[in-house]
């Protein structure tokens, strides 16, 4: 989402240091980028350049939908993104919560627009239409709660994406 990759720093954010904890789907990557690190010469080079820029031209705009790791970027890689963006992200995301992540990005961004989707969609919601095996074997991300019609807000953020997009690539 900004123009660099997550600070190096992010250990360092001593009030968010929960900007590096690794997704629930991955409880151990930290672990084994740090192993990956110790033995292969171009993951360690990979993140030498970590903080390099990333920025590519042909990106016009921004649709950003539940992002994560907000604190782990740095505040002046966010701060130096003008392009539009706009965020998604839905009130009961708790893998990442708003205040932390979409909301962290919407202030640090200059004129980013920001849309909470309410009640209870959460991050998972936005993952593909769950199938019967999905349910049954992964209900943490393809079970939503009671009132979440996911084929519904899929709808609704595909139409908020394609007027964003249509407002803001005009030529």
């Amino acid at each position: 989402m900004s123009h660099t990759t997550r600070s190096r720093a992010c250990p360092q954010i001593p009030d968010h240091k929960e900007a590096c904890a690794p997704p629930s789907e991955f409880p151990n990557l930290n672990e084994q980028v740090k192993a990956k690190a110790r033995t292969d010469a171009q993951v360690r080079a990979s993140l030498q350049r970590a903080g390099d820029s990333y920025r590519d031209e042909r990106v016009r705009a921004i649709f950003a939908i539940a992002p994560a790791l907000g604190h782990s970027f740095a505040p002046a890689s966010l701060a130096s993104i003008a392009i539009p963006v706009r965020i998604v992200v839905g009130h009961g995301d708790q893998a990442a919560p708003a205040e932390g992540n979409a909301s962290y990005f919407a202030d640090s961004i200059k004129g980013a627009r920001l849309d909470i989707l309410p009640g209870s969609v959460g991050h998972y919601v936005f993952l593909d239409l769950p199938t019967p095996k999905a349910k049954k074997e992964l209900p943490h991300l393809a079970v939503d709660p009671p009132g979440v019609d996911r084929a519904a807000i899929h709808e609704r953020v595909a139409g908020m994406a394609v007027e964003f997009f249509a407002e803001t690539l005009k030529q």
